[in-house]
């Protein structure tokens, strides 16, 4: 129970704190970490260029992260990392909190047609925000961010 009132709490927190947001809020490359004990890949044979299932896992036992809708696409050009510009600029994300199931799992299916077209050949990666759930109000100077890579080919 007190778990639940937790994550409860957590949520409307994060609500409150974040709102409605229009851009992804995903740091540059520069900020860009990954968080211990949680990957993401892509789900078998849902790659396309205008879309793709990701799977977060966490193995962690002693932490509890929440996980929201926002992404971005960044393309690899000349060795760097670049953030690939909306072809949209009226796009949003729910700004809901996300837990993993009972197995550590998590699944988005992302349909980025609409922000980004379709992508060309190319090395990619999808970057995610994620948020370690405390007793303490959540600010954005708490999200941590992870990516997956990933080819179109």
């Amino acid at each position: 129970m007190k778990k639940i009132l937790l994550i409860l709490i957590s949520e409307i927190l994060l609500f409150t704190i974040t709102g409605c947001n229009t851009t992804t809020t995903v740091k540059n490359d520069a900020e860009l970490n990954q968080i211990n004990g949680v990957t993401m890949t892509i789900k078998e044979n849902t790659l396309t260029r205008s879309g793709a299932t990701v799977v977060i896992n966490d193995t962690n036992r002693t932490k509890t992260y929440s996980y929201g809708e926002a992404y971005r696409i960044d393309k690899k050009e000349n060795g760097q990392w670049e953030e690939l510009k909306p072809i949209h600029d009226d796009y949003g994300f729910n700004e809901m909190a996300y837990y993993t199931d009972d197995d550590g799992k998590l699944e988005f299916n992302y349909n980025w047609e609409y922000i980004y077209g379709q992508l060309e050949n190319g090395e990619y990666r999808l970057a995610k925000s994620a948020y370690l759930v405390s007793n303490t109000p959540v600010t954005e100077d708490d999200k941590l961010y992870f990516s997956v890579e990933f080819n179109i080919e």
